[in-house]
């Protein structure tokens, strides 16, 4: 469905989304009305399970093509920015499988930068360094506004501590999995395993490759479980049907008519991600910690490998924000206050807030916006979320 107001000029589209559910108001004195339920393309991520193999040397942009190529997310149009950001990996630590949702978070929280989706419903990513400039405005706003909340030093941050875990390849070969005890696999039949792989110290760990396992060096089996039976290692093959960051798909087939034991101790090998002990890289402003007390800021930034880049990171939210500044967090306008600029404007627009009462001449990132539709839709209000430019 979508939403479209008429204006004067027109008409001026405000969502797009897919109905999910409708709710009559049913009954004989009902009020004859249908309440729709409509969700926005991003509902999408939190519905579907990510599941890639670990990605090396890739900037953010290509990781969250990668998430948005699974279906169905792939049906869904996306524009996005190049990154600025490149990771040494990726993947390694989303084990079987990680919402989609938190696989965008933790790459758009790395790179610094923001994702939303647009009103016409495209999934939109901005690199860091688009909201480093300084855009001319597309409109200004002195002192016009239904309502206006500005706050003073709310947002002082003091201490950044970036929370990293710097990763290495390990030894070619690696044992990454053991069977603990012998299986059965059906006559003429086969076993699908989702094993999870460790490192030598037993910590989770991805593989950039791995062996497909050979016969007798990575597996036996026999007609009876303690291996006392006849030997049928060449009935059973074993495949590497996938993997997904921590762990793989393995599938046992039998390809005999009688039922076969995988043994205990098959194996599969290759070429660990091993994660090192955690860091925590912390930046602090202690001018600003003695004038204003302690503001924490922490970032877990699970994909950032190097400690450079953790610095960086640390270095650039605490130059933003080490010292209080009067600013509005919210601005609401309606049909009888600048109405025509307001429907023109969404998310990301820049905009300039002059009041004279309180001092505030700024640029603001638009960052959030709602409507709300009154009276029949005869009275509608427009607040957006601001955050200051730079």
């Amino acid at each position: 469905m979508s939403i479209t107001r008429l204006t004067d000029t027109g008409t001026q589209g405000f969502f797009a989304g897919r109905i999910v559910e409708a709710v009559p108001d049913a009954g004989g004195r009902g009020r004859r009305q249908t309440r729709l339920i409509a969700h926005s393309s991003d509902v999408w991520l939190d519905g579907v399970m990510v599941r890639v193999p670990v990605m090396a040397n890739m900037r953010s942009d290509a990781l969250l093509d990668a998430v948005l190529d699974v279906p169905p997310l792939d049906q869904l149009t996306r524009s996005l920015d190049t990154g600025v950001q490149t990771f040494a990996y990726a993947g390694d630590q989303w084990g079987g499988g990680i919402r989609a949702v938190n696989a965008v978070r933790q790459i758009v929280e790395a790179e610094r930068g923001r994702f939303f989706t647009t009103r016409g419903g495209v999934m939109r990513f901005l690199a860091r360094d688009a909201l480093a400039s300084s855009p001319t405005p597309d409109a200004t706003f002195d002192r016009i506004a239904e309502k206006m909340e500005l706050f003073h030093g709310a947002d002082v941050i003091n201490t950044v501590r970036v929370h990293v875990r710097p990763r290495a390849l390990g030894t070619a070969g690696s044992t990454l999995w053991t069977l603990a005890s012998a299986q059965k696999v059906r006559a003429s039949g086969s076993l699908r395993l989702v094993v999870p792989m460790r490192d030598a110290q037993g910590r989770r760990a991805g593989a950039t490759s791995v062996i497909t396992p050979v016969p007798v060096t990575d597996y036996s089996a026999n007609t009876a479980p303690d291996g006392s039976g006849t030997d049928v290692t060449a009935s059973l093959s074993v495949t590497v049907l996938a993997l997904e960051g921590s762990a793989a798909k393995l599938k046992f087939t039998n390809s005999s008519g009688s039922p076969i034991y995988v043994l205990a101790g098959a194996k599969l090998r290759g070429t660990p991600l091993l994660g090192g002990q955690p860091v925590v890289i912390e930046a602090v402003d202690s001018t600003s910690a003695a004038k204003y007390g302690p503001r924490l800021l922490e970032i877990d930034a699970a994909l950032i490998d190097s400690l450079d880049d953790a610095d960086q990171t640390a270095a650039l939210e605490l130059a933003r924000r080490a010292e209080p500044v009067t600013n509005v967090r919210t601005l609401t306008l309606s049909e009888r206050v600048r109405y025509d600029d307001a429907l023109a404007l969404t998310l990301f627009d820049a905009i300039r807030v002059i009041d004279t009462h309180s001092g505030v001449d700024a640029v603001y990132w638009i960052v959030g916006e709602a409507h709300e539709v009154t009276q029949g839709g005869a009275r509608h209000t427009v607040t957006w979320t601001l955050e200051p430019v730079g």
